[in-house]
């Protein structure tokens, strides 16, 4: 029998709310920043900023329309593939500056770094307009966002099905750990762990989460670069990339059985208990780690 209403879960939907707005408004501060700060910082907190978005709709997935689902996540896709070419470039180029010494060493080719130019990074005017207008259109659907009623156990089972989620992609990648498997892994292992930092009252869950969500970005880039280099470079020097893939895949693995030991219906009961008991939630702070 569903246990009655918790005097928690309108302070609950209120933080989750606040949280919505206060980093669309971020985002918005991020296009207006972008031609006078440093121009990747701007675009790597922007599309953090989307990815911490679409983390905590999945939360009020179950109280909202899918028409104003698809429609809010369709600019957050804008707003994040907008640079996802650069992003990709700069990884390779950061890439090549950390292995600098032995790809001279073996003629390795990789793009040059482009410290200070600015211009190759910044979107051409009329692009920049229409991404600020889609970041403004974005926040004022968030401002007039209506949700059917949801209790807390319905933002627990959301928060449960992303881990559900993420369990199934350590499973097929362990099965079958090809860079293709592992890149779609990280989306729910990322998205669980934006989600952690606003539900969950447990550092060790969140360190292992944040730390499992950085190490498959680490086997992405290192994918890229291998793809790369199996074009421009000698045999031996793939095989050294491989090398350091295949010791990170298995920290990978030894990370992802640590924070999957619960099942879903065991972490579903934790996580009910956790949300409906306990101190009163707060909006988080503006040093809070989602909202940086």
């Amino acid at each position: 029998m569903a246990s009655a209403p918790s005097s928690l879960e309108p302070l609950l939907l209120h933080k989750i709310r606040s949280t919505l707005l206060s980093i669309s408004r971020q985002a918005e501060r991020d296009l207006e920043l972008l031609p006078s700060d440093d121009v990747q910082r701007r675009i790597h907190t922007l599309r953090v900023r989307m990815k911490k978005l679409r983390a905590i709709l999945r939360l009020l997935k179950p109280g909202l329309p899918p028409a104003t689902l698809q429609a809010i996540r369709r600019r957050l896709r804008i707003l994040k593939q907008a640079f996802s070419r650069n992003r990709d470039q700069h990884v390779l180029q950061s890439l090549a500056a950390e292995f600098q010494v032995k790809c001279s060493t073996h003629g390795i080719k990789l793009p040059s770094p482009q410290h200070g130019n600015r211009s190759a990074d910044l979107p051409a005017r009329m692009e920049l307009l229409r991404l600020k207008a889609t970041a403004h259109d974005l926040t004022h659907r968030l401002e007039t966002l209506t949700i059917r009623p949801l209790d807390g156990h319905d933002i627990a089972r959301a928060y449960a099905s992303r881990y559900a989620t993420a369990l199934q992609g350590f499973r097929c990648s362990r099965k079958k750990p090809t860079p293709e498997r592992l890149h779609r892994w990280r989306s729910p292992v990322k998205d669980h762990y934006l989600q952690s930092l606003l539900l969950l009252r447990d550092r060790r869950h969140l360190k292992l989460s944040r730390r499992l969500g950085s190490w498959l970005g680490q086997m992405h880039d290192l994918s890229l670069l291998h793809a790369h280099c199996r074009q421009h470079a000698p045999d031996a020097w793939v095989r050294t990339i491989r090398r350091r893939m295949k010791n990170l895949l298995a920290r990978i693995f030894r990370k992802a059985r640590r924070l999957f030991e619960l099942s879903p219906s065991k972490f579903l009961r934790r996580v009910s208990a956790s949300l409906l008991a306990g101190p009163p939630l707060r909006r988080p702070e503006p040093h809070h780690p989602f909202l940086l």
